[in-house]
């Protein structure tokens, strides 16, 4: 195997790698291994599709499972999710997904009384709407996607609101 790059073998990574599988992309370069082309792919800032990385489900009766099998750009990730036999992999997904979403709905409506008052804050469905949104995302360990519109929207709604409420607790 060879470290340098041929002009040939950097446009073959620019032309092919992010619409081809690794399978197909080593034919194309045989002369490099995995760690090189995923090095070099790095370096170009190129990323494969997701839909071309190889996927695997079934359903393993011994683990009463159903089991997700994917090989990323850099490892092979098993996932498995618990379903009685006879449960579709998708009502196992959605079951789970459904499951997810009211953990994070119930820990926000834990946390949302303490975000009030530390912000000195008044409660709003709209608030709580944007407030769990957020807790979302940091429950996913993910940065929110810009919510400016959003917060200046949910300010201009409460803001009359909140102001009427500060009025009336100060007479």
């Amino acid at each position: 195997m060879t470290s340098h790059w041929t002009k040939a073998e950097v446009e073959i990574m620019i032309n092919n790698y992010e619409k081809t599988t690794y399978q197909e992309i080593s034919e194309m370069l045989p002369k490099k291994t995995r760690q090189q082309i995923l090095n070099r792919a790095k370096k170009l800032g190129l990323k494969r599709d997701e839909s071309l990385l190889p996927e695997k489900i079934y359903y393993d009766n011994e683990e009463k499972a159903w089991v997700r099998e994917t090989e990323t750009e850099t490892a092979k990730v098993r996932a498995i999710h618990p379903a009685p036999e006879g449960q579709s992999y998708e009502e196992t997904i959605s079951k789970f997904t459904n499951k997810v979403a009211k953990t994070i709905y119930d820990l926000s409506k834990k946390l949302y009384p303490d975000f009030l008052v530390e912000n000195d804050l008044y409660d709003h469905p709209k608030l709580f709407d944007l407030y769990s949104k957020v807790v979302f995302y940091e429950f996913l360990g993910e940065k929110p996607p810009n919510l400016e519109k959003e917060i200046n929207e949910v300010i201009d709604t409460i803001n009359p609101e909140v102001n009427e409420k500060r009025n009336q607790k100060d007479e």
